[in-house]
Parts: structure tokens; sequence; C-alpha cells
């Protein structure tokens, strides 16, 4: 696992969160009609199974998409597309090096209970991973991926820039049931992910 992964995603998180208690309480207006928001930053990406002992663990790149429109002046409906990807991070407790990404794709309600751009976000998608494993030698990657239920829950704030865009911090987690996967003949059970997020993005709303 890379001190310098775990040490910015910890940084991000904890910029958000104070970020989002400080927050000043004056009016803000929140998004209307059409809205469309790109984010990136950092995340973290636990894969636990029925027979693991411990759960895999690293750090990567997160990014999402997110686009929708209203239903009122608080509550926002979106589909929210969400990956996380780290090419070259080592496994915790073996340190080989291997390949993890996760998506997640989901229809999402945003909720601004406030008039300071505070929102909380829920969803019920789809979520996917594969992981590569180098072989052994001259040996082929072994490659194992499953597509299952997902759920996402999260926060954030906007900040207004101009009428039409904000920045918007956010955290957030997603859970994915993948269910069971097969590697070289062998099956891992009742595999589930968990990810979390910390990140940065524009608003256009």
């Amino acid at each position: 696992m890379s001190r310098f992964s775990v040490s910015t995603f910890r940084v991000a998180l904890l910029a958000a969160l104070v970020g989002l208690c400080a927050l000043p309480a004056q009016a803000q207006p929140t998004r209307k009609n059409f809205w469309a928001e790109s984010g990136a930053g950092t995340g973290g990406l636990w894969v636990g199974c029925a027979g693991c002992e411990a759960p895999l663990v690293a750090y990567g790149e997160s990014s999402y998409l997110r686009a929708g429109g209203a239903f009122s002046r608080r509550v926002l409906w979106g589909v929210e597309a969400f990956t996380l990807l780290n090419k070259t991070f080592e496994a915790a407790e073996e340190g080989s090096v291997l390949r993890v990404e996760s998506v997640s794709v989901a229809p999402i309600v945003l909720w601004y209970p406030w008039e300071n751009g505070v929102f909380f976000k829920g969803g019920v998608g789809l979520s996917r991973s594969e992981v590569r494993l180098p072989g052994e030698g001259d040996a082929a990657p072994l490659l194992a991926s499953g597509t299952g239920s997902g759920m996402t829950f999260g926060a954030g704030f906007d900040v207004p820039i101009v009428s039409w865009l904000a920045l918007t911090v956010n955290v957030g987690a997603y859970f994915g049931a993948i269910g069971d996967l097969s590697v070289e003949q062998m099956y891992v059970d009742d595999v589930i992910t968990t990810m979390y997020n910390a990140n940065f993005a524009l608003t256009l709303r």
C-alpha cells in the first residue's frame, strides 16, 4: 500500500469534512432544471469475501460524472457514474503489484435541507469490479471480474462561482454486492466491495 496514497486520501477527506462543517449559513442558490457535475479526487477500496481472512485494501484515483434535473427546489434527481482505479498499487500484505478497477452506475437523489448549499446524496444501481493479478513467471495475468447490485451515499456542498457555475466538494461511499467470482477454475464466494471517495468538482447549474 502506498503511504503517499493513504496520506493523500486522508488529507482530502479531512479537508472536505472541515469545509462542510465550516460552510457559512447564508442563502445560496441551488441547482435548477438541468445540471451536470464532473469531479476527481482520491479514494479507497476494500474488497472482502466469505472465505477471506482480511479484506484487500487499496487506494487510487477516483472520478465521477453526474447529470440530472429537479423534482423541486430542494430535491434533485440524476444519474451518476463513478470509478476508482489504481494501476500500480501494491497489495497490503503480500506486496505484489496488481490492478483493480471498480465502477458504479446509479440513479441518485440529491437533497438540500438548508439554504447554504449543503446536500446529501443517495442512490441504488449497479457495481462492477475487476481485479488483475500478475501471473507467475511468464504466465498470463489472472483476471477476475463481476457485476452486482450497489448502493451509494454521500454528502457535500456547492460554493457558487457565478450564477451558472459552482465548485462542489463531496465525500461518499459505494457498496457493491458482486457475488461469486471465478479465477482459474477457482471460486471466490460472496465478494463485497466498499469504496470511499473525497472529490472536488465543477458543477454547471
